[in-house]
């Protein structure tokens, strides 16, 4: 889908245009500076989406200026150049910086022949809470400020801290359709709320002037918002702040009405990009039944955010079962896995793979990268911040016995160089959950070589050093066995095979039940989706099979009130 501008030579005339989800085409060829959040990191782009784009580009932007405000107090950010093979990126840890990020850069001139505009863009991120005091930013030019009142979310403009009539506003809801509204004198337009609103400015004033001694026809200043905003649900009328940590938590079906996932898979590779859902591989048939036709060969995508989402095929790759999905940037990176070679009704022919590759959300290809020091297949991994972390698994040689793993491996995405590099895991374990989670690796569940167990290993990134979580207080004989993990609003939740899903309590040493499902399952994935949100996809349970139905559950934390009357 791609947006069209009216082009006409006004003068004081804003267009605001929607800003596309990673992943949809992007609404024209420019670059704009985006500020946003992603894997525990406030990230600076520039470029058409909310990715980064090539490295080359932030060249231009040695005017930045990125500030955080908390409360009343505004701080310089340091950002660090980052870098993954040809694209690049700013970042800043996510809790060095406040609930509002604001960047500011006179870029200079562009334009072809005759034609030169003088460009100045802004960009801001708002984690929306009622305590959040809002007011134009005096260092950008064109501001957007959203407010919350009564359930409905407004936005409103400003040009130099006035409200500007006659903007159009063209938003992207994560997930919702686009709304579009033309604002009256006042600058304001009221709208619904959902989780995340992506927004693009423009405000164009053809007042010829100089820059650097080279002349230019019009100025043109940009905005883009991103907006994270809390559901119907967590909004209150009261302008307190209250700690997501002394609320009380439950879940809840969502009922997104998501459709069935085409084929019946357990052990699978799942990841999300921008409430995209992508599954690789895993293993249709019977339990204990392996052959090259039961391996799932296509790479599915759903699009939660469309009108009527539908699975679509991608691309074919190498049919594998237990192994990793992950999302990085607009990649996807799948590793290891467990290859049949012996056709149906044969012996099992049963290797664990070391292939490590990249599909490109752009190219829409697959490339090799450096593989695993050894196959791995029954294991799982997890982003954090820019590094892949690989814990568990055993490797599988065909007639030759498996070897436990007895190495967890890490993988810096942002070094162009990068080997795989080993560190000691105290103990072996297989079909298990992993999520990074407050600068920590959770092991979580699986199988060892004594049977199925609920325990949980915990890796400081810090320390570099493991040890014992809070068992899961799963119920059965399966224990924790094939269990699946998700953090959402910072918050780690996981399920296990008898459908009980659990949620690791603030202090980090015990797990609360806060949801039961109907079917249980296992082999499965827990995937997070904005708003607060997550989705379980595929899996089986011993007494329904197959499970083809994809669900989504809600988030719901409510203000923990105290009495006054003791």
């Amino acid at each position: 889908m791609k947006l069209k501008h009216s082009l006409k030579k006004i003068t004081q005339v804003v267009l605001l245009t929607l800003a596309m989800a990673i992943s949809i085409p992007a609404a024209s060829d420019a670059h704009f500076i985006w500020v946003y959040p992603h894997d525990g990191k406030i990230k600076v782009v520039f470029g058409e989406e909310l990715y980064p784009d090539q490295a080359q580009f932030l060249n231009g932007l040695g005017n930045m200026k990125v500030h955080s405000i908390n409360g009343g107090d505004t701080t310089l950010l340091e950002m660090a150049r980052m870098s993954d093979g040809d694209e690049g990126w700013f970042e800043v840890p996510q809790d060095t910086a406040g609930d509002v990020v604001n960047v500011e850069c006179l870029y200079g001139l562009f334009g072809r022949g005759d034609t030169k505009m003088l460009l100045d863009y802004g960009a801001k991120y708002i984690k929306y809470a009622p305590s959040v005091n809002l007011i134009p930013s005096p260092a950008m030019n064109l501001d957007v400020i959203p407010q919350y009142q009564n359930g409905k979310l407004t936005l409103k403009a400003y040009f130099q801290g006035k409200p500007v009539p006659d903007v159009e506003f063209t938003i992207r809801r994560s997930p919702g359709d686009d709304v579009v509204q033309v604002t009256p004198e006042t600058g304001t337009i009221v709208t619904e709320p959902d989780s995340r609103f992506i927004i693009r400015g423009k405000y164009t004033v053809e007042e010829p002037g100089e820059h650097n001694g080279e002349k230019y026809n019009e100025k043109r200043f940009y905005c883009t918002l991103v907006l994270d905003v809390p559901t119907a649900s967590t909004v209150t009328a009261e302008t307190e702040s209250v700690s997501l940590s002394d609320e009380p938590f439950s879940v809840s079906e969502a009922n997104d009405n998501l459709p069935d996932l085409p084929l019946g898979l357990t052990s699978f590779g799942g990841a999300v990009l921008d409430d995209q859902i992508y599954v690789v591989g895993g293993k249709e048939g019977k339990a204990h039944s392996y052959a090259k036709s039961y391996q799932n060969r296509t790479l599915f995508c759903l699009d939660t955010r469309a009108k009527k989402p539908t699975w679509t095929e991608l691309s074919q790759c190498m049919g594998l079962q237990g192994l990793a999905l992950l999302a990085h940037g607009h990649k996807l990176y799948r590793i290891g896995g467990l290859e049949a070679r012996n056709a149906e009704g044969e012996d099992h022919d049963l290797h664990s793979t070391d292939q490590f590759a990249a599909f490109d959300l752009k190219t829409k290809q697959w490339t090799g990268l450096p593989n695993l020091p050894d196959g791995r297949s029954s294991f799982d991994a997890c982003l954090s911040g820019n590094t892949i972390y690989v814990v568990g698994g055993w490797t599988m040689l065909g007639d030759e016995d498996s070897v436990w793993c007895t190495e967890s491996l890490s993988f810096d995405l942002s070094d162009p160089k990068a080997k795989w590099k080993t560190f000691e895991t105290p103990f072996t374990v297989r079909a298990l959950a992993v999520r990074a989670f407050e600068n920590k690796l959770y092991a979580m569940g699986g199988i060892g070589e004594r049977g199925p167990t609920d325990g949980v290993h915990v890796y400081d990134l810090a320390t570099e050093k493991w040890h014992e979580g809070p068992n899961i207080p799963a119920e059965g004989s399966m224990k924790a066995f094939g269990c699946s993990s998700v953090v959402t609003d910072n918050h780690l939740l996981v399920s296990t095979y008898d459908g009980e899903v659990y949620k690791l309590n603030a202090d980090g040493k015990s797990w609360t039940q806060v949801h039961e499902l109907l079917n249980g399952r296992f082999f499965h994935q827990m995937l997070p989706l904005t708003g607060q949100r997550f989705v379980m996809v595929g899996g089986a349970h011993m007494e329904v099979g197959k499970i083809f139905e994809t669900e989504t559950f809600q988030v719901n934390q409510q203000e923990n009130r105290s009495s006054n009357d003791d």
